[in-house]
């Protein structure tokens, strides 16, 4: 599948309507430090046995100020280098599960989220490994007391000048209902993009803030698309469904399709 061709004709369809898809990412992953390195001849087989690691943190204390501060150097390593890359950093993040991190950036438009999303896991795994430490993008690390990770995907459809075509003065305008209808009546199917492994399934479990069902509401965390914000520039859906392995092109091709497809047929 040459996703990035088939991404770039689901964006021609909005330029050719002044239009812009504009997408900002919020991903999550862990961030283990390596206990040993290749140390036996059965670490080299194929495959070899998954590394050891030790968690930096134990977690559940979600944003607190001492958890950052104990990797925070750590981190401003993380920081200066994508900077340096030239990646749209917006913060960086503890998160909830133990040795659980999140990074976001701010908005781009068509497929740009992909192309970022690449360059900031693999430059990410990279400067991790250079220091002794590994960066787990997987949904479900085989590891006691873990926490899922996934990425969202904030979004909204701008028009020529820039303005957010979201917002009405009645809440959602008529594109953006008929843009989340799409995404909706395709959500079984689009699965296969956002997930392309068995350990993301595990993920969708009942009362885990993941999307277990496929459903839309305000401001609301465990919808798998969550309304955020008031009427207003800053006004955007945000999509849950997708884990941080597999190929970003195909899934935001393969959910860009999905609600191209509810706007052109007016899935309200």
């Amino acid at each position: 599948m040459a996703a990035l061709q088939s991404a770039d004709g689901t964006t021609q369809k909005l330029d050719e309507r002044s239009l812009a898809w504009c997408a900002g990412l919020e991903v999550e992953f862990h961030v283990l430090k390596l206990a040993e390195g290749i140390a036996a001849q059965d670490h080299i087989a194929m495959p070899g046995p998954p590394p050891k690691v030790i968690p930096l943190n134990h977690g559940y204390q979600y944003l607190t100020e001492q958890r950052y501060d104990a990797i925070e150097p750590l981190m401003e390593t993380l920081r200066s280098n994508l900077q340096e890359l030239g990646l749209p950093l917006r913060s960086l993040e503890i998160e909830f599960g133990p040795s659980q991190v999140e990074v976001t950036f701010g908005a781009t438009t068509g497929m740009q989220p992909a192309d970022l999303m690449l360059l900031f896991r693999s430059a990410t795994k990279q400067i991790f490994a250079r220091a002794g430490y590994l960066a787990s993008f997987m949904c479900r690390p085989q590891l006691p007391h873990i926490a899922s990770s996934g990425w969202h995907l904030h979004h909204s459809v701008e028009d020529a000048d820039g303005h957010n075509l979201f917002p009405h003065s009645d809440g959602l305008s008529k594109l953006a209902r008929s843009w989340l209808g799409g995404l909706l009546q395709h959500a079984a199917a689009a699965t296969a993009f956002s997930t392309p492994t068995i350990n993301g399934y595990k993920r969708y479990m009942p009362n885990s803030r993941a999307p277990n069902h496929i459903v839309w509401a305000y401001d609301n965390r465990a919808a798998m698309v969550r309304v955020v914000g008031q009427p207003g520039d800053a006004f955007h859906a945000a999509g849950k469904p997708c884990g941080g392995t597999g190929r970003k092109s195909v899934s935001l091709h393969g959910l860009a399709d999905c609600r191209g497809s509810g706007w052109h047929r007016d899935s309200r």
